[in-house]
């Protein structure tokens, strides 16, 4: 029986589909998708990595009902990772994008690690930084369209969410791989400690932020309905 009811599977048969100019790996990794070896030597399994000339994207999927991901399981998902970088530096002259997706809420304990190791949270009702911007961007766009009439309140609101989205992004700016490790060489990788933020704090305003952002698309969806009947 598949632990996971599928959930691996369907989303890299999407990720197949959808990523056309990506490579994919197969699922289940175990060499980041490029024969890569660890600093360990003992090889991890990775559930999925997507990868271009510019990017790579490297993911954790759980589909554990009945159990949130916590702060556990994404240290061991940074360990795995770092394992990989630490023994090929190189890999850093790309833009690195670790996610841990899951398909039930996380525990805020894990949600609070993903905002403090660079790890993109993904989750029921709980979109990534770059994704809440974007939705926050498409909603702006919608509501300057001249046929819908929008209320006051609703600008207001939409200006209070970029706010929050942005000062959500500052405050973790320097927490992504790329902001905290650097290639030197073949052999050296360079590793900028940072901290001083409570990322227990952060993951609420993260949690109420999206929380707001749905409610914010659904009235905008409403209105749009309202203008074309």
């Amino acid at each position: 029986m598949d632990p996971d009811q599928g959930f691996e599977k369907s989303f890299r048969a999407r990720c197949v589909q959808q990523l056309t100019c990506w490579t994919v790996s197969h699922q289940r990794e175990m060499r980041l998708g490029m024969e890569a070896e660890t600093l360990s030597g003992a090889l991890h399994e990775i559930d999925l990595v997507v990868q271009d000339s510019e990017t790579l994207g490297i993911a954790e999927l759980k589909n554990r009902q009945g159990c949130p991901p916590d702060k556990n399981d994404i240290i061991i998902f940074f360990a795995k990772l770092l394992d990989y970088l630490v023994r090929n530096p190189s890999f850093l002259l790309r833009e690195i994008s670790p996610i841990f997706m899951s398909a039930t809420i996380f525990e805020i304990s894990g949600l609070a690690a993903c905002l403090g190791l660079g790890i993109h949270p993904i989750a029921p009702g709980l979109r990534p930084i770059p994704v809440l911007l974007d939705t926050a961007k498409r909603i702006d766009f919608d509501v300057r369209q001249e046929h819908l009439s929008v209320p006051t309140d609703l600008g207001e609101d939409l200006d209070d969410l970029y706010r929050r989205v942005n000062q959500i992004a500052v405050a973790i700016n320097d927490t992504w791989i790329s902001s905290r490790l650097g290639c030197l060489s073949e052999d050296k990788m360079l590793l900028k400690a940072t901290g001083n933020f409570d990322t227990y704090d952060i993951a609420e305003q993260l949690r109420k932020t999206n929380s707001d952002c749905t409610l914010l698309l659904s009235r905008v969806r409403e209105l749009k309905k309202m203008g074309q009947s």
